[in-house]
């Protein structure tokens, strides 16, 4: 017996499963098939999909009429109904092999771990905050405190105040003394009868 081949028809595929074989089928048939014998077990999902076609010659009549069937019957619902009757109901009454139990603490149990861990995480960030808060604003307060208490902070600046002060002042009372100019008088006597020495000059400082 060959390891691989291709069979005859359905028939032939069918009996080849039940003597271990592995078939290749369409979904659409396969489908069928697993809903009608219990003893077959699809392997897997779908390795592809494909579409099936009409052809037509070109430019045919039947063109716009199958369009609009196919539009009618997938708007009215009826496709639908027609696949769940073939294919999505299991007519051979199969038992359930799948288990309707729910999920676990083992299943779940990590979720609720990584929230923990989570909101956890956050306090402490949130706790980290609040200290570097308060300790930059305690520092900022300890400087203001030093400024303010520092007995020569107002002093200086008062003695420097006070020394610039003095020099505008002597700088301008160096610019107000004005010295007073010297008049020249001259003193000449009224009795020509009298010979006098010539004429004097007497200077005087007003």
């Amino acid at each position: 017996m060959s390891e691989w081949g291709f069979t005859n028809d359905t028939e032939d595929s069918l009996r080849r499963l039940r003597n271990g074989w592995v078939i290749f089928m369409e979904s659409p048939l396969a489908a069928y098939h697993l809903s009608t014998s219990c003893d077959l077990k699809q392997l897997g999902e779908r390795i592809g999909s494909w579409h099936y076609g009409i052809a037509l010659p070109p430019k045919s009549y039947l063109t716009p009429r199958l369009n609009s069937m196919i539009l009618r019957l997938k708007a009215e619902n009826t496709l639908d109904i027609l696949e769940k009757k073939w294919w999505s109901t299991n007519a051979s009454n199969c038992p359930e092999t799948t288990s309707t139990t729910g999920f676990g603490m083992e299943q779940v149990g990590g979720m609720f771990i990584l929230l923990a861990c989570g909101f956890a995480a956050g306090v402490i960030i949130l706790g980290i905050e609040l200290v570097v808060y308060r300790v930059i604003m305690r520092r900022a307060a300890n400087k203001v405190g030093d400024s303010s208490a520092d007995p020569g902070f107002d002093d200086k600046e008062t003695k420097a105040t006070t020394t610039t002060a003095a020099h505008n002042f002597r700088v301008h009372e160096n610019k107000s003394t004005v010295r007073t100019p010297t008049a020249t008088t001259i003193v000449i006597s009224t009795d020509e009868s009298e010979s006098l020495p010539p004429p004097s000059y007497e200077q005087s400082q007003s």
